[in-house]
């Protein structure tokens, strides 16, 4: 029953935009699309992430309700013709699905980690952004692996007592002066890289022309190698972690910061405690966390359980909608 959901949310979206662009108004007729769509939806309620109208404002951020005229940078507004379509289609799938008969969108490409006040659709989003417009871009990348790799997971029980991580040299700022952001790989390898016996980590590919980071290299890992161990620590790279929806969908338990980037998989519902184990921005707690975890086994299966539901959710999503 996701379709009745998902199918909606991309076309209110759609309707949105379109009336934004075409029109420059603030007319909003979506309410009462609103109104009939949830008549349709026999989804539980309870849980808000199936709430049509939640998603759709959590969705849409400050324009939801939008009371103003809104003056349109040109430098966001795409043209659609036929050169970006084998691209478009192949990378960003909605796009090119709803957007084809109309030709012009505001857009912005790429990993989006920082505002723009404008209503344009993006994969990405800061946390506390209220103005990037949300839908499920580049979905081979961020889903592909969800969908396929359970199958050769093993019980948590059977794994490697270890905590777990390879990742490219990547990591953006948020902000002009191009700081990176807290909880970022550069650090966790900084701290904890060869330190431990507890701690797995190291980076599998050196680019973005961090050359100083070679001496962090270690051997690249398929999914295959990273299911072997009990703890896998998910770490942002120049937007979400692209890993973290495989990872918390496995038979492995998820160690990480608070998610400072967003995106479809709304990261800013995922609860301490519940989801993951939280750790600090700074990533001293690391080893005490891990050490905490193989004393406290039947709470770690409880909080991989709550993990996999989470994700079982989007799963159904995306199965029943782009498969």
């Amino acid at each position: 029953m996701l379709i009745f959901l998902v199918i909606p949310l991309i076309y209110l979206i759609y309707y949105f935009i379109k009336k934004k662009i075409t029109h420059s108004q603030n007319q909003w007729f979506i309410f009462n699309l609103i109104n009939k769509i949830n008549k349709n939806i026999k989804l539980n309620q309870n849980n808000k992430l199936n709430n049509l109208n939640y998603r759709l404002k959590w969705l849409l951020g400050k324009w939801y309700d939008q009371k103003k005229i809104i003056e349109i940078d040109n430098k966001y507004l795409y043209h659609i013709d036929k050169k970006y379509q084998k691209r478009w289609h192949r990378y960003y799938t909605m796009i090119n699905s709803y957007f084809k008969n109309n030709n012009k969108i505001l857009f912005e490409y790429g990993d989006v980690n920082y505002s723009i006040d404008q209503p344009i659709i993006c994969k990405t989003r800061p946390i506390k952004c209220n103005s990037n417009i949300i839908l499920p871009l580049n979905i081979n990348r961020h889903w592909e692996n969800v969908i396929t790799f359970k199958l050769n997971d093993i019980p948590f029980q059977k794994k490697k007592p270890i905590g777990f991580w390879r990742g490219a040299t990547i990591g953006s700022s948020d902000n002009e002066k191009k700081e990176l952001r807290p909880g970022n790989r550069f650090d966790l390898m900084k701290k904890w890289f060869n330190k431990d016996n507890l701690i797995d980590i190291g980076f599998s590919e050196v680019i973005q022309t961090n050359t100083e980071y070679y001496k962090y290299l270690k051997e690249k890992c398929n999914i295959g190698k990273f299911l072997e161990y009990k703890y896998l620590i998910s770490v942002e790279g120049n937007d979400v972690a692209s890993g973290l929806k495989w990872n918390l969908y496995s038979n492995s338990l998820v160690l990480m910061p608070k998610p400072k980037i967003v995106s479809w998989f709304m990261e800013d519902h995922l609860e301490p405690g519940i989801h993951y184990i939280l750790i600090k921005d700074d990533w001293s707690d690391l080893k005490e966390k891990i050490e905490w975890c193989e004393e406290n086994q039947d709470k770690c299966l409880e909080i991989i359980k709550n993990a996999n539901a989470y994700v079982q959710r989007f799963v159904d999503e995306f199965k029943s909608v782009f498969a």
